[in-house]
């Protein structure tokens, strides 16, 4: 009887192991025609390569509203496929996050391409000694589903595409702070366990037509730690640029202009991702960020290949730049620390303004066929390359300083729950107790007419702060700011921050008063309160004086009175979080 011989066998697999890798060589991935993969088509393409390669592998990674779970796709040539890494291990992990928004889904079809070339280029495949890849296919699995062709008036191709809504009509790429989305607590949770190194979030761009068909928005420099930043600003998309010019891409900085009219000429203003945006949350965790959007009126595959090689570009000045991105991250732990002052808000510093070569079309007006007034277009056959002004620098506002703790009631579960997600190293009182805190007091705030994302979101906000000593119960919340998520806690409790909690309404009912008082009984009181209390007949008196439009206002004098009385509610406008300084 014949036996096979065990080379043999070996052989065959080496065969069909060389067959494989040979599929595809460097640079031949390429993209064609104006159709986009279907969700469910994406999957079954990742989960081909999780068959066919050890070193990929798909993995189901929490709900989403509409009932699917989320996907992440690793590639690991060390085959771990573990966030818990050996101290020997000093690969960085580079996290991509496509479909935010389906309407805009270059980057979906892209990452499928990259994830190919990873497996099957030996070029680029050596990048796994220095990298692992996470690669969510669609974040937003809800508006992939809602499949149409109409949704994105603006964008030339794909034929048909995905909803930017979620299933609760949520745009999910203004929730991570607020975290109301099932995809969003799940995403969260995945980059909390990977704690990746670069995040990288693919879309689609609007606004002005231009030459380039990439833009970037890198992490806002200034937002982040001095290592970190300058290392993003100077060292890392520089070289990212470098690497799209080399490949033929024409590539620009995100263009947000400065001018409400949405001309390049006017202006070009580097983009502040606020923490509600992926890409600024990240930040709070010391992750470099990095937007791809290409730009929506160039031709689908071509901003398909375009995203492609963006992207091996980002994987390449990562694992170029591995030792000084982790010991910059490594710094910014360090970073934060009770006592130390940080800016909540942030404004546009226009004394520092560049220059940009900048690659665009003339703008022009004629008179509108639809209504007959002057519009805006762009005149293709008035190209032109000039400098334009570039705003890349931010300066910060309202600062703060970090206590060494926050003390959150228990009663306010959806914020614990939101700092829990987040990582945040939290621990119970033990007991009852009175403790000396300082105490804001909201003393002002404006809130947007409409909703906003499913919240009524509050800006402008400001605050007096106060020593008080508050009652606090066994149970009760003690949040040390000696730790890695430091940042994250102080942009999240501080209630005049951007994105903070209590921007996003998660304290609304201290802004209700509970108790009233009936003027005619009040009256005695405070004439009894004026004439035992001198300081409160001065105060008073000096705010009638400042108000004389209420002179003949007998209740909102009374009421005056009565907010400055032991008879008003000391809940009322106070801000249930307090600090330990």
């Amino acid at each position: 009887m014949h036996r096979r011989s065990p080379y043999g066998f070996a052989l065959s697999l080496l065969m069909i192991w060389f067959l494989t890798r040979s599929l595809s060589v460097a640079g031949s991935e390429k993209f064609s025609g104006n159709k986009t993969l279907t969700y469910e088509a994406c999957i079954a393409a990742y989960q081909e390569l999780d068959q066919l390669y050890p070193e990929a592998k798909l993995l189901e990674a929490g709900p989403t509203d509409c009932g699917r779970s989320l996907h992440l796709f690793l590639i690991d040539n060390r085959n771990s496929y573990s966030p818990v890494r050996q101290q020997d291990d000093q690969r960085l992990v580079v996290f991509i996050n496509n479909g935010i928004h389906p309407g805009e889904p270059d980057g979906i079809d892209a990452s499928l391409m990259l994830a190919k070339d990873l497996l099957r280029d030996p070029q680029l495949h050596a990048l796994l000694d220095k990298l692992i890849i996470a690669i969510v296919p669609v974040f937003n699995i809800d508006g992939a589903l809602q499949r149409g062709c109409y949704s994105r008036a603006n964008q030339q191709g794909p034929d048909a595409y995905g909803f930017r809504g979620n299933a609760q009509y949520l745009d999910l790429n203004r929730d991570f702070m607020k975290a109301d989305a099932a995809n969003t607590r799940s995403l969260i949770s995945l980059l909390i366990e990977w704690n990746p190194d670069i995040l990288i979030d693919t879309h689609v761009s609007d606004g002005a037509d231009y030459a380039a068909h990439m833009t970037l928005i890198s992490s806002a420099a200034d937002k982040q730690t001095p290592t970190l930043g300058t290392l993003t600003r100077d060292v890392l998309t520089p070289e990212i640029f470098s690497r799209m010019q080399a490949t033929g891409d024409t590539i620009c900085p995100y263009v947000d202009t400065r001018h409400p009219s949405g001309i390049p000429d006017s202006g070009i203003v580097s983009f502040l991702e606020t923490p509600r945006f992926l890409s600024g949350w990240a930040a709070l965790h010391h992750c470099i960020g990095f937007i791809t959007e290409s730009h929506m009126l160039k031709p689908f595959p071509e901003r398909v290949n375009s995203t492609h090689r963006i992207l091996q570009a980002i994987l390449k000045t990562a694992a170029e730049n591995q030792t000084a991105i982790a010991h910059a991250r490594r710094s910014a732990l360090l970073h934060y620390r009770h006592g130390e002052r940080l800016p909540l808000n942030w404004i546009l510093d226009t004394t520092r303004v560049g220059t940009l070569e900048f690659s665009g079309y003339k703008a022009r007006y004629r008179t509108s066929k639809v209504t007959g007034l002057d519009r805006l277009y762009y005149d293709h056959d008035a190209p032109y390359r000039k400098p334009v002004p570039f705003y890349d620098h931010y300066t910060g506002i309202d600062s703060t300083s970090i206590p060494r703790y926050y003390i959150l009631p228990q009663a306010w579960n959806k914020v614990a729950e939101l700092l829990l997600l987040n990582n945040v190293k939290m621990k119970r009182l033990s007991q009852d107790s009175s403790l000396d805190v300082s105490a804001y007091r909201i003393t002002n705030y404006n809130t947007v007419d409409r909703p906003y994302e499913g919240h009524y979101l509050h800006y402008q906000v400001s605050t007096k702060a106060a020593r008080e000593k508050v009652q606090c119960y066994r149970g009760d919340w003690i949040i040390s700011t000696d730790q890695p998520a430091a940042r994250y806690v102080f942009e999240a409790l501080e209630p005049t921050a951007t994105d903070s909690y209590f921007n996003w309404g998660f304290f609304e009912a201290v802004l209700q008063q509970k108790e009233w008082f009936s003027d005619y009984v009040f009256e005695d009181v405070a004439a009894e309160l004026l004439e035992s209390q001198p300081a409160l007949k001065r105060d008073f008196l000096e705010w009638r004086s400042k108000h004389p439009e209420l002179n003949g206002d007998a209740f909102a004098q009374l009421l005056y009175i009565y907010r400055h009385s032991p008879n008003f509610e000391t809940g009322s406008m106070r801000y249930p979080v307090y600090r330990i300084d």
